[in-house]
């Protein structure tokens, strides 16, 4: 991923299900964009991140579509626990969306709590839809509780370690075609897919 920024409030600000079947809109919870470039940044963008999710080993994957589609920051994403998920489920048993509840707070070591150096907003829930909501249901699938979603490999109650993550990552994003793409550029790419 190039980092970019997309601002996609306009085309959810038209959305209604009418315009959506009216348009044909290939986006799931979008209204297809007023501007073209737009489009084709979003195109680009989604073939991008294909790319670094095929390359990711399989493990890390629920990883990666947690900061692409929450706009989560590593430490709030491992920090993740279980019941931070809510999975809604429609009537055929099929994943509508996910509610990924992220507490900044928790994910943050002690100095940047003291600086303030991150926003202080404690908390918020983000609506994740489609494929990516499929992906982190099936993650916490079988975990309960305060179970952590990226557990260390040594120690289960533990965060996974950043250099853990980062030698897969690394690969996989060199292996896209993106080398100098970091786990924070994915929070740049939450709520365009």
């Amino acid at each position: 991923l190039i980092p970019t920024s997309v601002i996609s409030f306009v085309e959810g600000t038209r959305f209604t299900p009418a315009k959506q079947a009216a348009q044909q809109s290939p986006y799931r919870h979008l209204l297809k964009p007023k501007i073209g470039g737009l489009g084709i940044a979003l195109a680009a963008m989604g073939e991008q991140f294909e790319a670094l999710l095929d390359a990711t080993p399989a493990e890390y994957r629920p990883l990666v579509v947690v900061g692409a589609a929450s706009g989560c920051r590593y430490g709030e994403a491992v920090d993740l626990r279980a019941d931070d998920i809510a999975v809604q489920r429609d009537d055929a048993g099929e994943v509508e969306h996910v509610t990924v509840r992220i507490d900044s707070q928790r994910g943050r070591d002690a100095s940047e709590a003291e600086t303030g150096a991150k926003p202080k907003s404690l908390s918020r829930e983000v609506l994740v839809f489609g494929e990516d909501a499929d992906i982190i249901a099936g993650h916490v699938e079988g975990l309960g509780g305060r179970a952590r979603l990226f557990p260390s490999k040594l120690d289960a109650s533990a965060p996974l370690s950043p250099s853990t993550f980062h030698r897969h990552y690394d690969r996989a994003r060199k292996a896209a075609g993106l080398p100098n793409t970091r786990f924070h550029d994915l929070r740049h790419y939450a709520g365009t897919r």
